[in-house]
This record gives C-alpha cells, sequence and structure tokens, in this order.
C-alpha cells in the first residue's frame, strides 16, 4: 500500500485557535526568548530543538546564519505532535532595520522578496506548494530577549516585524525525515536544514 504524504494545514485556516500569522509570531517569542549559547537556531545537532516547548506543537527553525554546513538535527516526538516551521523568514528591528515601525515592515518585505527557492521534502516527497499562499507578513510586535540572545542586543523589550515562509504539517502519525532549503535570487543568501524525527515508544 502506497504511503501518503504528509499533509499541511491550509494557510487560511486557523489550527488550534490561531492563524499562521499568530503562530509564527508566537514562534518569534519562543526563538528569542532562549540564549544563543543554547538556541535551536544555531544548534547542529538537535539537542535543543525541544527547549522551552510544549508537548502538542512542535516549533523547529532553519539556521540563523549563513553556513556552509547543513544541520542534521535528530529528536524524538510524541505521536499527534504538531510542527510548525518557517521555510525561510526574515526578522527587522528597531533601530537596527529601520527607526519607525513602517520602516522595519518595509525592510522585512525587502528582504523576502528576494526569495527565489523554496523547497521542501518530507519522507523522500518533495512537496509541492504554492508558497506565495504560505508567505505571511506581520505588524509590528514585541518580543523579550534575555541577556546573551540570538540577535546581539541589548537585554528587554524590542520592536520587530516578520515576514516569511511557514508551514505547520498535521499531526504526525510516522516518523520524518524532513528536508528543507531556500535561498534569495542572487544565491547569496541560502539555508537550508534537514530533520530526522522518530516517534517516541
Amino acid at each position: 500500500m502506497p504511503v501518503e504524504p504528509i499533509r499541511i494545514f491550509h494557510p487560511k485556516s486557523r489550527p488550534y485557535g490561531k492563524s499562521y500569522l499568530e503562530w509564527s509570531i508566537c514562534w518569534w517569542k519562543w526563538l528569542l526568548g532562549i540564549e544563543r549559547s543554547k538556541n535551536p537556531a544555531v544548534d547542529m545537532t538537535g539537542e535543543y530543538a525541544k527547549l522551552n516547548q510544549g508537548d502538542k506543537i512542535l516549533f523547529l527553525c532553519q539556521t540563523f546564519e549563513k553556513t556552509q554546513v547543513v544541520p542534521r538535527r535528530k529528536l524524538r516526538i510524541e505521536e499527534g505532535t504538531v510542527i510548525f516551521m518557517p521555510l525561510i523568514n526574515y526578522l527587522a528591528t528597531i533601530p537596527e532595520d529601520g527607526r519607525t515601525e513602517e520602516e522595519i515592515q518595509s525592510t522585512a518585505k525587502w528582504k523576502m522578496d528576494s526569495v527565489a527557492i523554496v523547497r521542501l521534502t518530507i519522507n523522500l516527497f518533495d512537496i509541492k506548494l504554492r508558497v506565495e499562499d504560505f508567505r505571511f507578513r506581520s505588524n509590528v510586535f514585541e518580543v523579550s530577549v534575555p541577556p546573551f540572545n540570538l540577535l546581539g542586543l541589548n537585554s528587554g523589550i524590542i520592536k520587530c516585524a516578520s515576514d516569511g515562509y511557514w508551514i505547520m504539517l498535521e499531526p504526525a502519525n510516522r516518523s520524518l525525515a524532513m528536508y528543507s532549503t531556500a535561498s534569495c535570487s542572487s544565491g547569496r543568501t541560502r539555508i537550508s536544514v534537514d530533520y530526522s524525527i522518530e516517534l517516541a515508544n
């Protein structure tokens, strides 16, 4: 019997009471709340992939900076776990990316307007998405960042805006081998990640 590809929640749906955009803001607040030394975005093995997370919704991430080595992250999840992650995204902050709310929203949009390649493979299936349907741009929101944070900013409340491509997988009922890659049109920015996800016994 052929194995069906993993299904992805429709981009206009509200999985578990939140829109994709609302989940993306929750994701940023989770990621930026973790100090850099243990941040899942710079973790090469998956050791910290589940840090500060609940049981049912699992946030995964790409790489944070350009790297020549693709992270190969391994982790175990419970059956029924829902995975939410970006394929490629950008966060603009005040004053690093602009002095006003309008400027940081414009910067985030400009960064994502240059995206040329988005590819997702799960369990050897190349997932065909209308990727433009999975792009979500936020209004300005606030995040609390700790000392020694991922962005290298002073600790405290920061104002930021996000733009990017996101997916939410329907509840897992089998182990997953997931690979995604994305790049800008110039090829200067290219991010990839390889996840091996096993169901707990």
